[in-house]
């Protein structure tokens, strides 16, 4: 075949009228290895190289499905042990029970609550989680997971 001065897609729109073997090919290489016309043609002619295909496409969506499946899976527990490790004052909004403001702080978020006292504040400790971890009353819903990493600590 004699040299061409066409480039990319007027290349091959000249081959697939002149030559629609070799336009084929170029063509199923373009959309197989997603590479520009003149690559996929110089490929289809033995100039250059086909490249290597590490997995099929397939191949890849499948291991990440399964990876997002395994995710799901772990995050689901994680959650799980989440909620045994949360106190037993954290009401279902999230805030602490067992102990109420006498004023709002700024920075926290509050819950206003009556009671016969007069008004006091409930703290968010799902959103300030470092309150539980000063806090002496804190005492979580899975006790028996405390005692079974108690008994896992060596002295």
């Amino acid at each position: 075949m004699q040299q061409l001065s066409l480039r990319g897609s007027k290349l091959a729109y000249y081959l697939k009228k002149r030559c629609p073997e070799l336009y084929q090919r170029a063509r199923e290489i373009r959309e197989r290895y997603g590479v520009t016309w003149d690559k996929a043609i110089a490929i289809a002619r033995g100039e250059l190289p086909e490249p290597q295909q590490s997995a099929s496409i397939g191949a890849v969506v499948r291991d990440v499905e399964e990876l997002k499946k395994d995710v799901a899976f772990i995050k689901s527990k994680l959650e799980e042990v989440e909620k045994k490790l949360k106190c037993i004052y954290i009401d279902s909004e999230g805030y602490c029970t067992a102990r109420a403001l006498p004023k709002p702080v700024e920075g926290l978020e509050l819950k206003e609550i009556d009671t016969p006292s007069g008004k006091r504040y409930l703290v968010n400790v799902e959103k300030h989680r470092f309150i539980c971890a000063i806090c002496t009353l804190y005492k979580p819903r899975g006790d028996y997971i405390l005692a079974e990493l108690l008994r896992n600590v060596s002295y």
